[in-house]
């Protein structure tokens, strides 16, 4: 079948801050993946996988194909699991060899702030604070089901991430960057209806959560940013260093 092309977005692409997913977009807070390198056959699995609603950085080259080129509708299993890998990079889930107590995120209380009631003192041998968890949807027979690419959001700390193939995340705050502030966890994946997590006081430890989403009637749509050029580049560092400098 053919990949139904994005929308155009009009964010620019170098002024996203990085994170180990692609960039997060200053305009949705989404985590924007770099596609540009991949072929269309991953894209299509992807995506159809995610009813077409993972935005993207797409190269130029793909762009101007992207009417022409006929997509399969499959791929070998192991191409599969290789692009899950390359795109999610977490296949284990792990709080500094402790166990921690759930706690359960539902849509009904998204309105409330929700309060993390176990802090306990950072350690020297803990080199970074962790959100770690599972984000999930119910089935029609009651079973939890993961979600994957739902993005992660951290606004306070300006830490993003997105849920792999098993609908796992890992939000790392490095020590050094670490404060107890209120801070909000927005939780998103166009389809399912959003959510937002408030933390009156942030742990000083790992907390394990589980995040369950809701499907949304909304209207699905997918954007695209162009990926800049030798020129767009050379402009935006110049434009960062007096940016920097002043």
């Amino acid at each position: 079948m053919n990949l139904p092309k994005p929308k155009f977005c009009g964010q620019n692409w170098l002024d996203m801050k990085p994170t180990e997913n692609g960039r997060i977009c200053g305009g949705c807070d989404k985590v924007i993946f770099d596609f540009s390198k991949k072929k269309f056959d991953e894209i299509s699995k992807i995506q159809e996988a995610n009813n077409n609603s993972i935005c993207g950085i797409y190269s130029s080259k793909q762009l101007k194909k992207w009417d022409k080129l006929e997509t399969t509708t499959s791929i070998p299993n192991k191409l599969l699991v290789a692009a899950s890998t390359l795109i999610m990079g977490l296949t284990q889930i792990k709080a500094n060899n402790k166990i921690l107590k759930p706690l359960i995120y539902k849509q009904s209380i998204i309105e409330n702030q929700l309060i993390t009631k176990e802090v306990v003192e950072i350690s020297d041998s803990i080199e970074n604070v962790e959100i770690i968890g599972l984000v999930y949807e119910i089935d029609s027979i009651g079973n939890k089901t993961p979600v994957p690419f739902v993005n992660l959001f951290l606004k306070h700390h300006k830490l993003g991430t997105t849920s792999d193939f098993d609908g796992k995340f890992c939000i790392k705050i490095p020590k050094d960057q670490f404060n107890e502030n209120p801070d909000t966890l927005t939780v998103r994946l166009v389809g399912y209806q959003s959510q937002s997590i408030v933390f009156s006081v942030l742990p000083k430890d790992s907390i394990l959560i589980e995040i369950e989403m809701n499907q949304s009637m909304d209207n699905v749509i997918a954007f695209y940013v162009t990926e800049p050029n030798f020129f767009q580049k050379a402009k935006w560092k110049v434009k960062n260093l007096f940016r920097k400098s002043n």
